[in-house]
């Protein structure tokens, strides 16, 4: 590069010096991930479903506590009013920080010999609550963190290693928890598993601490301005995003707990084989990431949703075709499943959030990003609690459809299979659309 005068040239040296340390800065955010990860699944995954489970929780009960952590995130509607006064980093720090505190809490809740399953139920339900609107508060702070962080024509890659990192934390956590658990589950297995999740906890708050604040040359015109919802609402573009959203996280957001469920209940697998199989789902992104992220970045985000409803699709197909006896529920064909639907929520992550920041206006980003993340939460709320009362309601009757014998699972994966067509049908019509525009600007 020829520069016309010393000054110049070292203010681009400066320039590109400067970038080259927030990016590797910015790689703090992968490491963040992995643990957090391994923090998250004890929480929030498998081995909290387990242990309520353990303590004879209904379905309804499990449907709620998998909705607590959606629907905590309503919180970030009043929150984003309030994230431009402070810096992002701080906001979300503090707010991890405080949650991390509360799942040592959860590791000591089995132990009490003096209290009853009932009374270890409503206290798990009290910490869960206080640990998700902890949770809540400080998400609204991470996504206009990183649209300043990242420039949009390396950001699918971005997000495609974040996820990355944070499936490598899902595999070792679940494999961890696994080697853990035993078939019998004693109290002292679940607080042994939760004492890690809290120490990676406190460990990924290290990475988190490291990460940097945006230059002021990316930061957003006005984020935190006060937006018209009625013509937000107007656009065609946002209220497709988020109808696509909402009909795929119902299936989302309650197939992995009522699975488990079903391969506790039904199946009769141990608390050990369901985190073996649980962690099995990692393996499929750890292969299709890093090529997802530099497709998304050069084509869009269109055909990889596209993939993402159709893997869906084949999918819940199975888990059907298992509970109606058709397939036998084989620890290799549950795996096979496992994989896929890893693989789908995966690309579904890089993909989805890639089109809502672009999508997504930088005057208001805050508010609108916290709309996004309410409206498409209250999906993942809802879904397992509606389909916990579901799976209530139907209890242990039995139906017959063809000759076959079957019951409540097998209600819920059609229905889950009929929301993933519905789904698929709308984007074949919308995504190829939304692609071409993003290209032209808009």
């Amino acid at each position: 590069m020829h520069c016309l005068s010393d000054s110049r040239c070292d203010s681009a040296f400066n320039a590109v010096e400067m970038d080259g340390s927030l990016r590797g800065r910015e790689a703090n955010s992968h490491w963040f991930n992995l643990f957090n990860a391994v923090a998250s699944q004890a929480a929030m995954g498998a081995p909290i479903i387990l242990l309520a489970n353990s303590l004879h929780a209904s379905s309804l009960f499990l449907g709620i506590i998998t909705a607590l952590s959606p629907l905590g995130t309503m919180l970030q509607l009043p929150t984003a009013r309030l994230l431009h006064v402070s810096e992002y980093r701080t906001t979300f720090f503090v707010g991890w920080l405080l949650r991390t505190v509360f799942i040592f809490l959860v590791a000591l809740l089995p132990l009490p010999p003096f209290l009853d399953p009932a009374a270890k139920r409503g206290t798990l339900l009290a910490v869960l609550v206080t640990f998700n609107v902890l949770r809540g508060i400080a998400t609204a702070a991470w996504w206009p963190w990183i649209a300043e962080l990242i420039p949009e024509e390396r950001r699918a890659r971005f997000l495609a290693r974040d996820q990355l990192f944070t499936y490598i934390g899902g595999v070792f956590a679940l494999a961890a928890y696994g080697a853990v658990m035993s078939e019998n589950s004693s109290a002292t297995e679940f607080a042994r598993t939760f004492l890690v999740g809290g120490i990676c906890g406190v460990v990924s708050l290290g990475f988190l601490k490291r990460m940097p604040n945006p230059p002021a040359s990316r930061r957003a015109r006005e984020p935190g301005a006060p937006v018209n919802w009625r013509e937000v609402l107007a656009k065609r573009s946002f209220t497709q995003l988020i109808g696509l959203n909402v009909l795929l996280l119902l299936v989302i957001g309650s197939l992995n707990v009522f699975a488990i469920q079903f391969l506790r209940d039904v199946c009769d697998f141990s608390a050990e084989s369901i985190l073996y199989l649980s962690a099995v789902m990692f393996l499929g992104p750890l292969l299709t990431l890093h090529f997802l992220g530099n497709w998304t970045d050069r084509r869009g985000p269109g055909l990889p949703l596209l993939g993402v409803l159709g893997t869906y699709g084949i999918v819940v197909t199975g888990w059907l075709l298992i509970a109606l006896g058709v397939l036998p529920c084989a620890p290799g064909l549950i795996a096979v499943l496992q994989v896929l639907a890893g693989t789908a929520s995966a690309a579904f992550n890089v993909a989805n959030m890639h089109l809502a920041l672009k999508v997504i206006p930088e005057v208001g980003r805050n508010r609108l990003l916290a709309l996004f993340t309410v409206v498409t939460s209250l999906s993942l709320a809802g879904a397992p609690v509606l389909f916990g009362w579901l799976l209530d309601a139907i209890g242990n009757r039995h139906f017959v459809f063809a000759g076959q014998v079957f019951q409540r699972h097998a209600v819920y994966f059609g229905i889950l299979f009929l929301l993933v067509g519905i789904a698929f049908a709308v984007a074949v019509f919308w995504l190829p659309d939304r692609s071409g525009r993003e290209r032209n600007g808009l």
